[in-house]
């Protein structure tokens, strides 16, 4: 489940702590029912009356803290009711959508604002025109005119909320290292901002397996 945003989360507790917040958390279902709506929200608005250069800020120092991976066990369901509540909003492609929206307004305005109108004509939000297949969601620019390959991973929760990646999307941020960036677009209902990723994901995140593609075993002959 989400964590409170503005709290840091902290790993050296006391084990108890978890079984008391585990009950509160089991006998409060509005809490559970707020989050189900959350995340299965539908419409969002995509204009905000916001300067958009000041949508970037520096990676948040609490993006470090990661207590809901456990290495051996990835991003872990909610113990209460089964569900992931990341994972149900990596899914909602209206979200996806409205994160990739801003980001091509705010691409499109840095561009113009540093005087390259040619460029910012040139923006392509290829996941509309190619299909999602890419790696990537948006083809941009930089000021020099190499291409910027642009991922957007949105979330209407806090910056340190985890993200999930496709295996091609990690495949292409590696061989494309020099151009691919992840905007991790954060607080997006309420006061939106992102951060950027610059390169290999094996460099700038910290992966976990969470899917795994089986196929029966060949045990003898047929």
């Amino acid at each position: 489940m989400p964590f409170i945003d503005g709290y840091k989360p902290l790993g050296n507790r006391q084990g108890i702590l978890d079984e008391i917040v585990l009950e509160l958390i089991a006998s409060d279902g509005e809490m559970n029912r707020l989050m189900q709506q959350a995340v299965g929200r539908e419409e969002f608005a995509t204009s905000f009356n916001i300067d958009l250069i000041g949508l970037e800020v520096e990676i948040p120092s609490d993006t470090m803290v990661d207590p809901q991976i456990d290495k051996a066990e990835g991003i872990r369901r909610n113990p209460i009711n089964g569900v992931n509540y990341f994972e149900r909003e990596a899914r909602n492609r209206a979200l996806g959508l409205a994160g990739e929206e801003l980001m091509l307004k705010f691409e499109y305005h840095r561009l113009w604002a540093a005087g390259e109108k040619r460029l910012a004509e040139k923006i392509e939000h290829v996941a509309a025109t190619k299909g999602d297949g890419l790696g990537y969601d948006i083809l941009s620019y930089e000021l020099s005119g190499r291409e910027r390959l642009i991922e957007v991973k949105t979330t209407q929760f806090a910056a340190a909320a985890p993200f999930y990646a496709s295996r091609n999307e990690v495949v292409v941020s590696e061989e494309q290292s020099e151009c691919y960036q992840i905007y991790r677009v954060f607080s997006f209902s309420k006061n939106p901002k992102f951060f950027a990723l610059a390169g290999s994901m094996w460099n700038t995140c910290n992966l976990h397996p969470t899917v795994y593609r089986a196929s029966p075993k060949r045990t003898g002959s047929i």
